[in-house]
């Protein structure tokens, strides 16, 4: 049986229309994840065992669970918990304020902090000792050396684990369809349900995404190139 490629160029723009969506779920929730995953980092310094369980138990956690599974508690419990922290403060909640649409950015940022909090961690214990004690040799604080030399070092060490988080980010997107978000996955499956032409409505899904993916790559490895040489040009 062949392709219907007619089909496949005429669901093309309706799918593709979607694209923005998924977009917004893979970029805003890496950002806000990688914010947290910073703050993370940090609070690793702070030697009390109650936080330091409390950070193991949060990226365990999060590592050991499905995403779906967390988009469920998130889309479900977090409603719930914003409204009975309002009612103990004696006002009401109103959960029409919280869109789908946050609710998936929300466990999408949760998810990805816990990946992007060990790569993180990584790229520091890579970082050669010397350097943070000639920091700490010209009198900078712990806060400075993390700030302007680990951070920035432990960054260009990270970003090939940066580049495939970033992708598996873009490919999560599809886990909003479970709690009705329409993206593209979710819309090629509404677009073939008149013809039953399921294959090529998913293969031009999956065309849509390598082309991102690929053009991922390619930024990232254009800033790794840079980023070796903006060190070389240091070390000279």
């Amino acid at each position: 049986m062949g392709l219907n490629f007619e089909f496949m160029a005429e669901v093309f723009p309706v799918i593709v229309k979607k694209l923005p969506i998924n977009l917004e779920l893979t970029f805003i929730p890496f950002l806000a994840g990688l914010a947290i995953a910073v703050v993370i980092t940090f609070l690793r310094e702070i030697k009390l065992k109650a936080l330091q369980w409390f950070l193991r138990f949060y990226i365990s956690f999060i590592r050991g669970t499905p995403l779906v599974l967390q988009l469920y508690l998130v889309f479900y419990a977090l409603p719930e918990l914003a409204r009975a922290v309002f009612g103990l403060l004696g006002k009401e909640f109103d959960i029409n304020k919280l869109s789908v649409m946050l609710l998936c950015m929300i466990a999408l940022s949760i998810n990805i902090s816990a990946y992007l909090a060990e790569t993180i961690r990584s790229g520091i214990s890579a970082v050669r000792i010397g350097e943070i004690e000639a920091g700490y040799s010209i009198s900078m604080t712990k806060a400075q050396v993390m700030r302007r030399i680990v951070l920035p070092q432990a960054f260009q060490i990270s970003l090939p684990n940066l580049c495939t988080l970033i992708i598996a980010a873009l490919q999560n997107t599809v886990v909003v369809f479970f709690v009705t978000l329409e993206e593209m996955n979710a819309m090629g499956s509404i677009a073939a349900q008149n013809n039953w032409l399921y294959f090529e409505s998913f293969l031009v899904v999956g065309l849509i995404f390598w082309v991102i993916t690929i053009l991922t790559e390619m930024f990232f490895h254009a800033l790794e190139r840079y980023a070796g040489l903006e060190k070389k040009q240091t070390a000279v």
